[in-house]
């Protein structure tokens, strides 16, 4: 048999013969390799206020994954058993996240870098009525 998806399945065996019969049921965990991971992360951070980073795996239902979130030039990751973490950068300036995601015998990573600023001014963007006009 060839199980397309990962999971926990219940399969049961039964034998029969002229000397009657028996049967075992045994439960099979089915994993599968992680391919791909891509760290989500604001462009910018403000100073002092938590930020939401996230780990894309693919495939999603991969067996049971360990995360290791490297804040800057730390020596000790963050370790979770979650894809998503909050943090808060207490420097300003270019700040760079790498997370280590291991599966099995598998580690892959993704680094991105946050610009941290003391403040950050987010202008709202805005269109005239009429723009359908001016387009072919």
């Amino acid at each position: 048999h060839v199980y397309k998806t990962a999971g926990i399945f219940r399969v049961t065996a039964l034998a029969e013969n002229s000397l009657g019969f028996d049967s075992t049921t045994l439960y099979l965990h089915i994993t599968c390799p992680v391919e791909h991971v891509h760290l989500s992360v604001p462009f910018v951070a403000i100073k002092n206020k938590e930020v939401n980073l996230t780990a894309i795996v693919w495939p999603s239902h991969s067996r049971t994954l360990t995360y290791f979130w490297w804040f800057g030039n730390s020596t000790e990751p963050v370790i979770t058993l979650e894809g998503s973490i909050s943090y808060t950068f207490f420097k300003e300036g270019m700040n760079s996240v790498t997370v280590q995601v291991s599966s099995g015998d598998v580690i892959l990573q993704d680094t991105k870098t946050i610009a941290v600023h003391e403040f950050f001014k987010s202008l709202l963007l805005s269109f005239s009525p009429n723009l359908d006009d001016y387009n072919p």
